[in-house]
């Protein structure tokens, strides 16, 4: 049995006199000396425990002493450690209506009479659900509820639990109550209802001080995020209100929270900041008592407030209140077992006056996916997908019901509206077409994103979509750009200033950005490439669209993602990668994440510098996977495949250099006048150029047989494949790989008549995505075996430790994660193919920096590999 005392256990909020001073005055539970048992103010007369889970029960007494609980026959001891601090389990309880004695015994014994077994819920955010009934102000519940049988309905404050009258009610939730309700009235189980919240407070005071700080950096926010004040401060929250009740036992969570932090400029940032405090309270809970992490569910109100119902004076400029209520919406698509209750239509003020419908729909989820109501519409409709076609946007949705319907009367459905690539939004036609909705505007002729119930110029509750159902659509917003914020000097920023990032690009049909007609790809040689000019802004896309070039697509969802996203492009735009030109992801199957920007376009080949010699250990690769070589080949003489030689004529030593030699960088070669033999190739082709490379080096020894980068070890490779294709390893390229991966490359020629091996070649960032995918899967592609397995094998074993083998780099790079091992071609200027095989992913990078090699790659570890 766990012993540990729980993360952050306290018995009683201190940061206020008056609190305590209250808390001593009625809380049942006995606080005489330090050396007695005490239990915290969640423990208390007239509870409600949860069923079905372990349920701790914890507490201090003084140290070494034995404390013991005992409930609904069972019996269980421990010892307080030597802060004074316990904690023990009951096994998980049968429901119980009947109320009975816990009792917790040491040098002193607590009775906690009429405890009840049922479902607990944990009710936080801020005023939407603070706010109480209040029967002065017309808020009251209902008479003939009131005066029904309430007893087993029961809430905690932070004064002790409570049974429900006239009286009470002024210090009950409304939103709380009613969800409470709704589950008594459907269950008839003891309900128990946790009231945890404080108005105006924004999310991070929700979170850990530590780990408030931690997303803070993560999401760039100010500092201050923007709201310095005492009961804002990140962690107060959570230390007065949430510590104190961790780790007890209940069902799930519901939240009304948001309004702060789109009134302090964090709205957008709360599809990154939601999620995180989920996770973070689910991780919390279960380090608490050192189980694994139960994803229990959290259920919460899509703030309804309409954009110009309030206004931020100090900025003079409008709320987040759209980008919070789509953030609440995307959070859907990064968690697990979540909920939202679209509260729209019944908005748009701050604080709605009539608070039941919010209770209710999220006693729907509840209903539908905890307690086995299965044939329960529990949602309004929620954006699936989008697609384009015909000049129009054909909308599909989760949660229908029986059908779509509009609200108001007619055929056209309102509140819609559209965009090009540009981002200029025009009001839309939409139109119901069966399960879908159709958009389309005469000022928009190729669609990429919509959005609704985006702003409207009166704030009203007025909505347009529904399921039949009754339930309302959630707004929604398909980019990802981030509003437009006002710096202290009232000024907008410039739109220079702004993220480009375009995160739902999937729909667009021709929106990636391509090679101008007078650059077409076949002549894409390494000095026409220069001539490219640069793009007007960068492309970003976390779908990237599915093309006719065999690679799957999908879509990068992580918590982080929009956040992450959002550096990158800063940072890019700040220039800390120089000229980055492509960075694309592909992830357990598809690509995910594809960005271009500068020379960078999708279907334009890109010089690969020394990632050519990586492709050169691949085409040996195919050639033995045809039989034209054999793995044991490796090991003779490259001589002995070179019959017009002559063995007289070669210095001593050239004899003893083997394929692996070669492909480890360590053939021997050395040449007192490296110059000499940049214009061999001029008179000296294939076999006779390397006779004169033979004949011009020093003698090849054991010590000279150490690493050396150079382009002559892989052009011998590229000689041996040319000799057993008959003088033809060009077209044997094109056949063998290109054509069987459907590439899009430029691969030139060097002076000898060989392709160039050391740089040279020049391939889309999309091949190179293929091809680093064939590796991660061990040659194989689409059923067929590609590369010879065990050449590939020897690349990719990580126990050969860091270096360069067979042309590819071994590496480990550091994130927030443990060091992460990865394999990779890396060319001159940010030319990358790197493998990740622990997390089956391949990343490609692009780049035309001067020297600076590692930047790309540091885009790469910086942004995106921590979101894996």
């Amino acid at each position: 049995m766990n012993t540990n005392p729980p993360i952050g256990f306290r018995t009683i909020a201190i940061s206020k006199l008056a609190r305590l001073i209250i808390y001593l005055a009625v809380t049942f539970v006995p606080m005489s000396t330090s050396a007695e048992i005490v239990l915290p103010n969640v423990f208390t007369e007239g509870m409600v425990l949860q069923r079905d889970l372990p349920v701790p029960v914890w507490g201090t007494a003084a140290p070494g002493e034995a404390v013991t609980v005992q409930f609904a026959g069972q019996q269980h001891s421990t010892i307080a450690d030597e802060n004074g601090k316990w904690l023990t389990q009951l096994h998980p309880l049968n429901t119980s209506s009947e109320g009975r004695i816990l009792t917790v015994t040491g040098s002193n014994k607590l009775s906690l009479n009429d405890v009840l077994v049922g479902e607990v819920w944990l009710c936080s955010g801020q005023s939407n659900m603070a706010d109480s009934f209040n029967p002065d102000k017309g808020r009251f519940i209902p008479a003939d509820i009131l005066n029904s049988d309430l007893s087993r309905l029961r809430v905690s404050t932070q004064r002790g639990w409570l049974q429900i009258n006239e009286k009470s009610q002024r210090a009950i939730s409304r939103v709380g109550f009613h969800f409470g309700h709704e589950l008594y009235r459907k269950l008839d189980v003891p309900i128990g209802l946790i009231l945890r919240y404080n108005s105006g407070t924004p999310i991070q005071a929700w979170l850990p001080k530590n780990q408030a700080e931690k997303i803070r950096r993560r999401l760039d926010i100010p500092a201050d995020w923007n709201d310095e004040q005492e009961n804002r401060n990140p962690g107060v929250q959570f230390e007065d209100k949430i510590s104190p009740i961790i780790p007890f036992a209940f069902r799930g969570v519901i939240w009304y929270q948001g309004e702060r932090n789109a009134k302090s400029f964090t709205g957008w940032e709360y599809k990154d900041l939601l999620p995180f405090l989920i996770q973070t309270w689910r991780e919390t809970w279960a380090k608490s008592t050192k189980t694994d992490v139960r994803d229990f569910p959290f259920y919460y109100v899509q703030v309804p407030t309409q954009a110009n119902s309030t206004n931020n004076r100090s900025m003079e400029t409008s709320n987040e209140w759209p980008w919070l209520r789509d953030g609440m919406r995307r959070a859907l698509e990064q968690t697990v077992n979540t909920g939202m209750a679209v509260f729209y239509d019944h908005g748009p003020s701050l604080h709605p006056p009539e608070k039941r419908y919010a209770g209710e729909r999220l006693s729907l989820w509840a209903l539908a996916k905890d307690y086995g109501k299965t044939d329960i519409v529990f949602s309004g409709p929620l954006l699936k997908d989008v697609s384009i076609n015909n000049h129009q946007a054909t909308l599909t949705f989760d949660h229908i019901g029986s059908g779509l319907e509009n609200a108001e009367e007619g055929d056209q459905l309102n509140y819609f509206e559209i965009s090009g690539a540009d981002g200029e939004y025009f009001h839309a036609d939409a139109k119901i077409v069966g399960d879908s909705v159709v958009v389309s505007s005469p000022s928009v002729d190729t669609p990429v994103h919509v959005r609704y119930l985006f702003r409207k110029l009166t704030p009203d509750p007025k909505i347009s979509l529904i399921n039949k159902e009754g339930l309302p659509a959630s707004p929604f917003i398909t980019d990802g750009r981030c509003p437009i914020r006002v710096t202290l000097d009232k000024a907008p920023l410039s739109e220079d200033k702004q993220p480009k990032t375009l995160s739902n690009e999937k729909s667009m049909q021709d929106g990636l950005p391509r090679l101008p007609k007078q650059f077409p790809p076949e002549k894409q040689t390494f000095q026409e490439q220069k001539k490219i000019p640069d793009l007007e802004k960068a492309y970003i896309s976390i779908a990237p669209i599915k093309l006719k070039d065999g690679l799957e697509v999908g879509k990068l969802n992580s918590p982080l993602t929009n956040s992450a996203i959002q550096s990158l492009s800063q940072a890019d735009k700040a220039g800390n990668y120089q000229n980055l030109d492509s960075i694309l992801i592909w992830k357990d199957g598809k690509l995910v994440f594809e960005m271009y920007n500068r020379r960078g376009r999708v279907d334009a080949p890109h010089y690969a510098m020394s990632v050519t010699k990586t492709l050169t250990s691949l085409t040996l690769a195919r050639a033995i996977q045809l039989g034209l070589f054999k793995m044991t080949d490796l090991d003779k003489p490259i001589i002995d495949f070179m019959p017009e030689i002559d063995r007289t004529k070669v210095q001593p030593g050239v004899e003893s250099i083997t394929l692996r030699n070669a492909l480890m960088m360590k053939s021997g070669l050395r040449f007192e006048n490296p110059k000499e033999i940049i214009t061999l190739g001029n008179n000296h082709k294939k076999q006779a150029y390397f006779q004169k490379l033979f004949e011009i080096t020093s003698p090849v020894t054991e010590e000279s047989k150490t690493y050396k980068y150079t382009s002559i070890d892989p052009s011998m490779i590229m000689m041996l494949i040319d000799i057993k294709t008959d003088s033809n390893v060009q077209q044997f390229i094109k056949e063998e790989i290109v054509n069987e991966l459907k590439l899009s490359y430029v691969w030139e020629d060097q002076s000898c008549g060989l392709p160039k091996c050391g740089a040279g070649s020049s391939f889309t960032s999309r091949s190179l995505v293929k091809i680093g995918v064939v590796v991660l899967n061990g040659g194989s592609h689409e059923g067929k075996q590609l590369f010879s397995s065990d050449y590939i094998d020897r690349i990719m074993d990580p126990n050969k430790g860091a270096g360069y083998y067979y042309f590819f780099h071994n590496r480990s790079v550091g994130t927030s994660k443990p060091e992460i091992n990865f394999f990779s071609g890396i060319g001159a200027g940010g030319q990358y193919m790197a493998i990740f095989p622990k997390l089956n992913l391949v990343a490609v990078a692009t780049a035309h920096n001067e020297k600076a090699t590692n930047l790309p790659l540091k885009a790469i570890v910086n942004h995106l590999i921590p979101l894996f």
